[in-house]
């Protein structure tokens, strides 16, 4: 459908393409706010789900006729402008949940099996801080050996705790606890306790008894 030149202006200003600061903000917002990103999908996935989502946000109210160029554009610098707002408030976001989560394991080359009994032996003695820590970090490192996760540095416990119940169903809550406790152990001053690894052993016993989806067992 072409446009004549004279109904250009009421065309471009009847199309939602060029929202105010305050407008695109919001928009910004209320991705960072979808589920998948609190759950801690990678941004290069939330990334380009925002852009297919607010394209569709941008376009969506046309009735299938095609847009003067004036108006592709108007759409193209409104959609990048908004992006640049999510990823000013993304990026803080991000950079302030990675320092809250300590890295699991750093420099340890530990078989789960040498970390589990290394926890066991800790518990025994009523060593619960190492306890808690090499317990946790056997449970992620077990998960790197069954391949539910694939091995990489810099892995925090938030993070593991997301991998591993992506691939684990039924196991988010007792891993993001388990996490949690990690990271109150590593970066507070808090005191671990039997209860703190009574949980995270917990954690552990769900991983290793759930298998990946499509897999039988043996």
């Amino acid at each position: 459908m072409t446009v004549p030149a004279g109904d250009w202006a009421a065309l471009v200003g009847s199309v939602p393409v060029e929202p105010g600061a305050e407008e695109a903000r919001r928009w910004a917002e209320d991705e960072l706010s979808r589920a998948e990103y609190r759950q801690g999908a990678s941004l290069v996935d939330w990334l380009a789900q925002a852009v297919s989502d607010l394209i569709s946000r941008i376009f969506g109210g046309s009735d299938g006729g095609t847009l003067a160029p004036l108006g592709y554009l108007l759409a193209l610098l409104a959609l990048a402008a908004t992006l640049v707002v999510a990823w000013l408030i993304a990026r803080p976001l991000l950079a302030s949940r990675r320092r809250e989560s300590a890295v699991v394991l750093e420099h340890d080359g530990r078989t789960a099996s040498e970390l589990d009994d290394a926890a066991r032996a800790a518990a025994v003695e009523s060593r619960w801080h190492d306890a808690c820590l090499d317990a946790f970090r056997a449970l992620v490192r077990g998960a790197e050996e069954r391949t539910v996760i694939d091995p990489r540095e810099g892995r925090t416990a938030h993070e593991a705790s997301v991998d591993i119940a992506s691939a684990l169903p039924g196991t988010r809550s007792a891993l993001t606890d388990a996490a949690r406790r990690f990271d109150a152990l590593c970066y507070s001053d808090a005191v671990a306790t039997s209860a703190d690894y009574a949980a995270i052993r917990a954690a552990a016993d769900a991983v290793a008894r759930t298998r990946l989806q499509g897999q039988v067992a043996a």
